[in-house]
């Protein structure tokens, strides 16, 4: 007599391929192969059955050189070949194989506070709302890498940014939030979404004040010299015409350039060095001096006739 032994041969069930994101981009990530253990068994006896991992159909096939676990990859995109085998007769086997691909994740590269001067495009350059081209802050986000690997998108809170929801338009023009707002960037691989971060910075409008017209002036000069002192008090009242005196600033200037450069500011009292002179003025936002306005008027000495005596 003799004994026949039959031992069941374990199926193999498909097993989902794996995508996962690089979050230091080397390459390299380790893998414990948990889930894909639960599809290749998919119920059966885990403790009848081994499960093992390799590189190729042929190892799979011999069982020979099965890959340690966790395994770190070497490749970006690898297949792996899986060999379930039963513990009481290891001739009992099946295979079957999945794909393993890393992706890189792109990294949200800080964008420095933007601050710009509020302009005439609505009508008005001291509500604090004007258009912003977002796409010019993508190669901040990106600083050097590949625009052609990543998506960038700009939203209004960290959540729409997580979630990749409620993307702002460009150019994004600020109604409702005036004055300072924080922009949300979410910069993702465009193959595997998945794989992204995020960044955030402010944007800061600032008033553009107005250079309201000046009258010119006419003075006449007691001792005939040619000269008088200047404060332009009545000057910087009509230049702000009821514009915050302490949010700007009024200098003078003796010509267009010194005004637009704001430099070479005329001392107050100021004594002309000619009868006829084009006095610039210059007035800014404190808090940004790049916004500002000019404008000009002119100045005219006369002198004053003497009544001699007549006998």
């Amino acid at each position: 007599e003799f004994t026949i032994n039959i031992y069941t041969t374990p199926t193999a069930n498909a097993v989902e391929d794996l995508f996962e994101c690089d979050d230091d981009n080397d390459g390299v990530l380790s893998f414990d192969f948990v889930e894909s253990q639960n599809q290749v068994l998919a119920g059966q006896d885990s403790t009848a059955f081994s499960v093992t991992y390799h590189l190729s159909q042929e190892d799979a096939d011999a069982n020979t050189n099965a890959l340690a676990i966790p395994y770190f990859n070497t490749n970006t995109t690898e297949q792996i070949f899986v060999r379930i085998e039963n513990n009481a007769n290891t001739s009992c086997f099946d295979t079957t194989s999945f794909n393993l691909n890393i992706f890189d994740t792109p990294v949200a590269n800080t964008v420095q506070t933007y601050e710009v001067c509020d302009d005439l495009n609505d009508g008005d350059d001291a509500n604090g709302q004007t258009e912003i081209i977002l796409t010019d802050f993508n190669n901040e986000v990106l600083n050097g890498q590949d625009a052609d690997l990543f998506d960038i998108t700009y939203h209004l809170s960290q959540e729409d940014a997580d979630t990749n929801t409620n993307a702002i338009v460009s150019p994004y023009y600020n109604n409702g939030t005036p004055f300072s707002y924080q922009v949300f960037v979410r910069i993702e691989n465009s193959l595997k979404v998945e794989c992204y971060s995020t960044t955030e910075f402010t944007i800061n409008i600032y008033t553009t004040p107005t250079a309201n017209a000046v009258e010119d002036l006419f003075e006449c000069d007691d001792d005939n010299d040619g000269v008088l002192s200047f404060d332009f008090a009545e000057s910087q009242n009509q230049v702000l015409a009821g514009q915050d005196s302490t949010a700007f600033s009024v200098t003078y200037h003796l010509s267009q350039e010194d005004a637009d450069t704001n430099t070479n500011a005329l001392a107050i009292p100021y004594f002309n060095t000619n009868t006829t002179e084009q006095i610039f003025v210059r007035i800014e936002n404190n808090a940004n001096t790049s916004c500002f306005d000019t404008t000009s008027f002119n100045l005219n000495v006369f002198d004053t006739p003497v009544a001699n005596t007549v006998q």
